[in-house]
């Protein structure tokens, strides 16, 4: 599951990643907001259909917090790139880390970065827990691994 898919970009390199049948859900509420470069959903469906993955992705347009629910289980990768404030990232993964497995992985946009302020302090504290360790870190994203088994979280 991707939050924040905008132009399709990354959606489509997951989405090509994935065996079948496994989907990606790409999750946006693809309208303009504080940058005139954001991506509108036929910007993303465009870009699927031209990497041959469209038929991977189901795209969702919405805000992640109203977004419906997925079920228990059924996100073995979350990718956090949607509101790129400390509070934002922290409410998606709050709203969405429940479904990710022991073992699933989590991982982060905007880590030790100046556009994502306070994430690296979000995403260190729960490196700093028994529940997360991370699996790798590259530029400003960053992967951890739940470790955490339904009902101990």
């Amino acid at each position: 599951m991707e939050i924040g898919s905008e132009h399709g970009g990354s959606a489509a390199i997951m989405a090509a990643a994935l065996q079948p049948p496994r989907m990606l859900i790409a999750l946006d509420f693809w309208e303009p907001s504080h940058s005139c470069t954001l991506g509108t959903l036929p910007d993303a469906v465009e870009n699927w259909n031209k990497a041959g993955v469209m038929s991977r992705i189901v795209p969702i347009k919405a805000k992640s917090p109203e977004a419906p629910i997925a079920p228990k289980n059924d996100i073995g990768f979350l990718w956090i790139d949607g509101d790129h404030s400390a509070d934002g990232v922290r409410e998606d993964f709050e709203r969405w880390s429940e479904y990710v497995p022991y073992k699933g992985l989590i991982g982060f946009h905007d880590y030790d970065c100046p556009s994502g302020p306070g994430v690296k302090d979000f995403v260190d504290a729960l490196l700093a827990s028994d529940q997360y360790e991370e699996h790798g870190r590259i530029d400003n994203m960053v992967v951890i691994v739940n470790l955490c088994r339904r009902g101990e979280a």
